[in-house]
């Protein structure tokens, strides 16, 4: 990867590459903390239930993509590049959340303490989640990318 451009350094690709994941549960994550922090009813439960898949296909996806480009390069390390990528969507989440925070201009110092330990669970629950999600297809694409390589 010495040659490659800066955009698909092994540093820096993780980061772009959790931005997809990000852009397709923004949305859903939007509405939620509204109607969560505006103490309204929440009633889009299917169309959050087809974001979820989304997501999870979004992440999958992403992380083989990136995986395979890095086997292309001979670049054998792919395991925590596996997991990174699709994790780092949650670091989106909490920056995302704190701007919502601060939007909000919560009155009391308890509600900004609520507010972040709340930031801080979600974004570490995406984080693992689709992490694992990254990994896991990537390392069922990897073993079946190389059994199906002959041997002669």
């Amino acid at each position: 990867c010495r040659s490659a451009p800066w955009y698909v350094q092994p540093r820096v690709l993780p980061f772009i590459g959790g931005i997809l994941p990000f852009a397709v549960m923004f949305i859903v994550v939007h509405y939620v903390e509204i109607d969560l922090w505006t103490e309204r009813p929440y009633y889009l439960y299917g169309f959050t239930i087809l974001s979820v898949v989304l997501v999870m296909l979004t992440a999958a996806s992403t992380s083989i993509i990136i995986t395979y480009f890095f086997l292309c390069w001979e670049e054998y390390n792919w395991w925590w590049r596996a997991f990174w990528t699709p994790a780092t969507a949650g670091l989106y989440i909490f920056v995302y959340m704190i701007y919502f925070v601060s939007a909000l201009q919560p009155t009391t110092s308890q509600g900004v303490f609520l507010f972040i330990v709340h930031a801080v669970t979600v974004s570490l629950t995406v984080f693992v989640v689709l992490g694992s999600v990254g990994l896991l297809t990537t390392l069922l694409y990897v073993w079946r990318m190389y059994a199906s390589v002959k041997i002669d």
